[in-house]
């Protein structure tokens, strides 16, 4: 909670904690906000506190760089692990402790001051020799006591993302592109009767209260309604009521659920799709299924990692039987619920609605995900049988679930498929079936932190998740960030190199899964990537090449510029065949599994990360899909959270359904497959 200090003119707030209260201020962007911690605690959980949550996708351990920031005061010394993991080897620019103009002029000792070294070709690097405060992983620094973190300093990353262009975004960013939906079966939508009806403020007088007028007119007009409804139908109505007039309201029923708006707005809903990495809510018209917005952006949880097993073990670490303690689980369920209610609030402010007007929420999300979100301690999901909380979630009001905005909304998450594979899959499952013309021979891949893979063979249906990390997404990237506003989503092979296709047509400001995926396309076929995914050296290059790449021969931060400013590393390439390979290794197996072959399948289905941008030549180039699948490729975009729309639009039957498609299939753990590692390390090679 935040509240003015008249004297400062700061914004300050109380983090929650226990020790030593001390003094954290952050400047951001000219504006200045304090905050009291508990000390000692780590920088970045300290930053949390105060609603400063930075990316951290190796989930605390000090090697990829993304929380870096400058800060100043009572911090722990600059461990050498910290400061090896900004050198050169890391693949991020390097801290360096040159002396500036005037110092080197004068003689005098140069100033302990960290700058970032120039790593990035031809682009010049930041002046940074007035910089306050030290270059620092807010990961691996200790607060002791009163300190200033710099988030406006260029050399910082952004708290959704870890390019420094990034740094002041929102949470959510507007999805001013988004590809038209594929059309709905006739007859899918569910019923939605609206009566529109006049609350009188004179009838208040003659009443005990305003909850018994309202439920007096309504049963007036043929409503009954149960007590949570009539506990929504009253907040929304004293929401909009002003002092001494009518109030004119419409009042819907659908589902069996009666919902009161005001102000002649229609029903609507939302559909959400809870990723490890990016999270995206759309907004309809539940009575016509019309989109009305769409929101998407970075997965606060990122705080406590970047894939699903760091947060498990931030979950599952902390003493179950003290629930007094601002435990990691309590923080990771607070932030899946804060990041689904802005995106949502930010959607339904683009469509020029209310909030009281989302009467449903359609979740999905890894098994992980739904655990969190749920505030389920993940356990069984930590070690073998690798068992979800539960496979089907009840009907929840919203405000069970932290969604205070939307606390009256009914939330229901798609049912889990078993293991990691959750309501992610079944929505891409229930998609495919519904959406697309009918196959018998298909595999769906849906590509993100947790990839998963679906096979329908025939009648059967058997599924896997891979552990494939974010690099489809742009995490763990060193110029990655999700495809929104300034991100390149395409690279086009042209005569003389390439050319880059950037999300809002503006400045390039860092490389999503799809820019990733083509620009690895690209330089293999320009021969700068050998099949085994190293860079080449600038002998080995064509000339007009030479001058794009940078870096120590054969290190991690062998890089070459794509963009100005945007600049693909021999690390961001391993990270790419890590996750390339596990996906790969996963469809084979599953393909093996009944005894088939990628010439057998009638379709290759792919959604996720890659969304609308996606070339199917550039996953055949990069070895991710074999070249006989080349011409069968469909993308789907997001197809998860089309799962979602049908079961929002659709109602019950589409929810049944989703429930059956869950139950029919076969879970196929690959941890204990005896065959996964050799498959695995055999598809590594971008062929």
């Amino acid at each position: 909670m935040c509240s003015d200090d008249a004297s400062t003119g700061a914004k300050t707030g109380r983090g929650e904690g226990e020790g030593r209260i001390a003094r954290l201020e952050i400047r951001l962007t000219g504006e200045t906000f304090v905050a009291e911690v508990a000390v000692p605690q780590l920088l970045g959980n300290a930053l949390a506190c105060a609603g400063f949550s930075l990316e951290m996708p190796c989930g605390g351990q000090g090697r990829c760089g993304k929380c870096r920031v400058r800060a100043a005061g009572a911090l722990s010394p600059l461990e050498t692990a910290s400061a090896a993991s900004l050198g050169e080897d890391s693949g991020i620019p390097a801290i360096v402790a040159s002396p500036s103009v005037e110092e080197a002029n004068s003689g005098e000792t140069p100033s302990p001051v960290p700058r970032i070294a120039h790593t990035l070709g031809e682009t010049e690097p930041p002046d940074s020799s007035d910089a306050p405060g030290e270059l620092r992983l807010a990961c691996r620094t200790v607060m002791e006591g009163d300190c200033t973190v710099f988030l406006h300093a260029e050399e910082s990353t952004g708290h959704l993302s870890g390019h420094p262009a990034r740094l002041c975004s929102a949470i959510a960013e507007r999805n001013k592109n988004s590809p038209d939906l594929l059309p709905l079966p006739e007859g899918l939508l569910a019923e939605c009767a609206t009566t529109a009806l006049s609350l009188s403020w004179k009838a208040t007088e003659q009443e005990e209260d305003v909850r018994a007028a309202l439920s007096r007119t309504l049963a007036n007009a043929g409503f009954s309604l149960s007590d949570a409804e009539r506990r929504s139908a009253l907040r929304n109505a004293l929401r909009a009521w002003a002092p001494g007039k009518d109030l004119a309201v419409s009042v819907h029923r659908r589902r069996g659920r009666t919902w009161l708006t005001s102000g002649g707005e229609e029903l609507c809903g939302a559909a959400c799709d809870l990723g490890t990495t990016t999270v995206a809510c759309r907004l309809f018209r539940l009575r016509d299924g019309a989109l009305l917005a769409t929101r998407s952006g970075r997965n606060l949880q990122s705080h406590f990692g970047g894939d699903v097993i760091a947060r498990i073990a931030a979950a599952t670490a902390h003493d179950p039987d003290d629930p007094g303690k601002d435990t990691p689980l309590s923080r990771l369920q607070r932030l899946a619920a804060e990041t689904l209610e802005t995106l949502m609030l930010q959607a339904a402010r683009d469509a020029g609605i209310s909030p009281s007007a989302v009467s449903e929420i359609v979740c999905c999300g890894n098994s992980a995900m739904h655990a969190l979100l749920y505030g389920y301690r993940p356990v069984f999901l930590s070690r073998l049988p690798f068992l979800p909380a539960e496979k089907i979630s009840s009907e929840l009001p919203g405000a069970d679930l932290g969604l205070h905005a939307f606390g009256g909304a009914s939330v229901r998450f798609l049912p889990l498929v078993g293991g990691f594979v959750g309501g992610d899959t079944t929505g891409l499952l229930l998609a495919a079936q519904i959406l697309l013309p009918p196959k018998r021979r298909r595999l769906l891949l849906d590509l993100g932190t947790n990839g998963e893979i679906v096979l329908q063979w025939e009648e059967r249906l058997l599924a896997c998740s891979t552990a494939a990390g974010p690099a489809f997404e742009g995490g763990n990237i060193s110029c990655g960030m999700p495809a929104t506003e300034g991100a390149v989503i395409g690279v086009e092979r042209t005569d003389e190199g390439w050319c880059c296709t950037v999300a809002g047509g503006g400045a390039p400001a860092g490389l999503c899964g799809s820019g990733l995926l083509d620009a690895l396309a690209v330089l293999r076929g320009w021969n700068l990537v050998a099949p085994d995914g190293r860079l080449v050296s600038p002998g080995e290059a064509s000339p007009q090449f030479r001058p794009l790449l940078s870096g120590d021969t054969g290190g991690n931060n062998r890089g070459i510029e794509l963009a100005k400013g945007v600049r693909l590393t021999q690390k961001d390439i391993r990270e790419f065949q890590l996750a390339k390979g596990a996906v790969r290794a996963g469809a084979e197996l599953l393909l093996e599994e009944v005894g088939g072959t990628w010439s057998d399948l009638e379709e290759c289905v792919v959604a996720g990360a890659f969304g609308s941008s996606l070339k199917p030549e550039s996953l055949v180039a990069t070895g991710l899909l074999p070249p006989e699948t080349a011409e069968r490729i469909t993308p789907l975009g997001g197809g998860a959270g089309e799962g979602c729309r049908l079961v929002l639009l659709g109602g019950d039957p589409l929810w049944n359904e989703a429930c059956r498609l869950a139950a029919a299939t076969d879970h196929v753990d690959l941890g204990g497959h005896p065959r996964f590692q050799e498959t695995f390390v055999r598809f590594l090679a971008l062929a």
